[in-house]
């Protein structure tokens, strides 16, 4: 009867510490990056007339093979963009954490089920290139629901409980087909290896495809297409990251990592859990291959718009609880735990800016290749006869680049808190860095242990903790809360006007409620469409005597502050004007010499991030100025 208690409350534990380590990682800054792209395909679904126009959606983007644009517009009708964007947030937050509660409970049982757990909820796991993106990312967009629901048919699937894992699956790809992708190719392989009859799947599924192909049913038609040199360009000048040439050498690392430690799950497991490791790697690694060959090498317009690459997240997603299982497989085994060590320690030391380091990267592929080599012979029971001092020796070396990682982590928070200290907000988030994460991790795994001996005393803790973590959550700074409050946009603008403010486009879209004429936010849309890569590329060199829209590498950086705040020139504004059709004004957030422009004052600071003097700073910027094309129609002019 105690050990039923003692095991409910390590299960509550568990999940109150996971959440609080959830929203103290994935803090809530507002509606930026992909999170702002969906938020106006919402809007655009909800109010065609206003937003239809705007340049990422006008020649066409990912949100036709999506049903989450009516879902995410139907809320902002209901309850307002803010509303909307943080309920569906939540409810998104909670769905992934159901589906990796569901998974860990399925590929491990009772405290490892718990560790592997709480190691998810903790440990970004980033994929594809250049450390962008990573499962259940912080913003709202339809990707964490669709990850959360192929998690669920994972587990459901490993019940064998099929029709409800294609219902999840089925579920997924109306949400984001990229993503459930990852899902549907790993149940049709673990279904091959139980039953090699639904191998016939394959080639009816590439006959499929080349019949809706000539068909040129959308978006298969595409698979005959190729993207020319102007769209390549822009693609690649903005979206680097989006083909596997591009990226660095330690994503291809992190991905060969994910690999061995999968590999080795699968070596010392049986049955369905063994099926699903072997197909989550061959998914993956089949995924990442087709965008290597059909995006980088073929420059074919389908794969580069599915970005096939995207199929490791679900690698990279189980190699996490897949690590524990194989670390409590090989605990009482000679070499044990150097193997699991080797395995381990990319884990740490390919987290950027560490991995930039090519010593860095090549020390960690070196040890998954050995790690997984060792878990191999050991499996078989051929592991070299080392003696124990070697053995202590690998495990030493296993252990002092992951320190190195961390003391690197260390000074880099250190840093940012001094910033922060100076301009009153930090320049990265410092749940992002590995250090914060493993303590976070630690003081879960703390009280998880904990529950076992004083169960009261564990719950009472993780309980406050998930307090603690949900009155931090809401991280914006006052602008940020500006943009969506729905407060009443402070210029009067005509109907449809199309407007240019600086380089960004949300205080467009979401304060003024009006389309952009171009910023560094549309370029993201310039893969679905070669006419929206020309006519950005277009535009922005139009707009650039006011606003600089520069390429997006690993190399970017701010602009100077001299150069970003410099006052531009009514005549300036003009002149742009009058070589840009379809733009109706400018909004400055410096000052305008001339005449001709409206002046405004916001009620909070815009924060500005530029360089002064080669170090990043913060300027904050509350006087705005409006100034109207004065050749265009003034048109019927919106409510004040």
């Amino acid at each position: 009867m105690g050990g039923s208690r003692h095991g409910r409350a390590m299960a509550v534990v568990t999940l109150l510490a996971a959440a609080a380590i959830w929203l103290l990682t994935r803090r809530y800054f507002g509606i930026h990056n992909d999170a702002a792209l969906y938020a106006l395909m919402a809007l655009a679904w909800r109010d065609p007339a206003t937003f239809a126009s705007d340049l990422f959606v006008r020649f066409g983007s990912q949100d036709p093979f999506s049903l989450f644009s009516p879902l995410y517009g139907s809320a902002i009708g209901a309850v307002g963009l803010q509303s909307a964007n943080i309920a569906l947030m939540l409810a998104a937050h909670a769905l992934w954490l159901a589906g990796a509660w569901l998974v860990s409970r399925r590929l491990l049982r009772g405290l490892p089920a718990s560790m592997g757990f709480l190691l998810i909820a903790a440990v970004s796991a980033f994929y594809g290139g250049w450390a962008v993106l990573y499962a259940g990312e912080a913003g709202l967009t339809p990707r964490p629901f669709a990850e959360a629901l192929v998690m669920i048919a994972m587990a459901l699937l490993l019940r064998r409980a099929w029709l409800p894992s294609l219902a999840a699956l089925l579920l997924a790809a109306v949400l984001h087909p990229a993503m459930a992708l990852a899902g549907l190719g790993a149940a049709w392989l673990i279904l091959c290896l139980r039953w090699r009859r639904f191998a016939w799947a394959a080639p009816a599924g590439a006959a499929a495809l080349l019949i809706l192909a000539a068909a040129r049913v959308e978006p298969f038609g595409r698979l005959f297409q190729t993207m020319d040199g102007p769209w390549l360009a822009g693609v690649t000048a903005h979206n680097g990251f989006l083909f596997a040439g591009a990226w660095m050498a330690a994503d291809w690392v992190r991905v060969a990592s994910e690999l061995a430690i999968c590999a080795a799950a699968a070596l010392w497991s049986g049955g369905d859990r063994r099926r699903l490791f072997i197909a989550v790697a061959a998914i993956g690694a089949a995924g990442l291959a087709v965008s290597f060959v059909g995006a980088d090498g073929l420059h074919n317009v389908l794969i580069g718009q599915l970005q096939t690459w995207r199929l490791t997240w679900l690698l990279a997603l189980v190699s996490l609880p897949a690590m524990v299982l194989v670390a409590l497989r090989l605990r009482r085994r000679r070499l044990g735990l150097a193997a699991t060590a080797l395995l381990a320690a990319p884990l740490v030391i390919l987290t950027r800016p560490f991995s930039d380091k090519p010593w860095a990267w090549s020390a960690a592929l070196a040890m998954s290749l050995i790690g997984f080599t060792l878990a191999a012979l050991i499996r078989r029971g051929r592991q070299p006869a080392l003696s124990r001092t070697a053995n202590r020796m690998i495990i030493e070396v296993a252990v002092i680049l992951p320190l190195g990682a961390l003391g690197d982590s260390v000074i880099n928070l250190g840093q940012d808190v001094a910033f922060a200290l100076g301009h009153h907000t930090f320049s990265l988030d410092p749940a992002m860095f590995i250090v914060v994460r493993l303590a976070l991790l630690a003081g879960g795994a703390g009280l998880v242990l904990l529950a076992r001996r004083r169960p009261a005393i564990a719950v009472a803790g993780a309980a406050l903790g998930l307090v603690a973590a949900a009155l931090a959550w809401d991280s914006r700074t006052p602008w940020d809360r500006y943009l969506i409050a729905g407060a009443p946009p402070p210029i009067a603008l005509p109907a449809h006007a199309t407007i240019l403010w600086a380089d960004e486009a949300p205080p467009t879209w979401f304060l003024l409620r009006r389309p952009a004429y171009v910023s560094s936010n549309q370029a993201a849309g310039l893969v679905f469409s070669r006419a929206t890569a020309v006519e950005w590329r277009r535009r922005a060199d139009l707009v650039r005597p006011l606003v600089t829209l520069e390429d997006w590498s690993l190399k970017s950086g701010s602009p100077t502050c001299q150069a970003r705040l410099a006052p531009m020139t009514a005549a300036a504004v003009q002149h742009v004007c009058a070589r840009a059709p379809g733009l109706t004004g400018v909004v400055a957030d410096r000052p305008v010499i001339g005449g001709g422009a409206t002046a405004f004052i916001s009620p909070v600071p815009e924060p500005i991030a530029c360089m002064a003097r080669g170090r990043l700073d913060v300027r904050r910027v509350s006087a705005f100025a409006y100034s109207p094309c004065v050749a265009r129609p003034p048109g019927r002019l919106a409510p004040h």
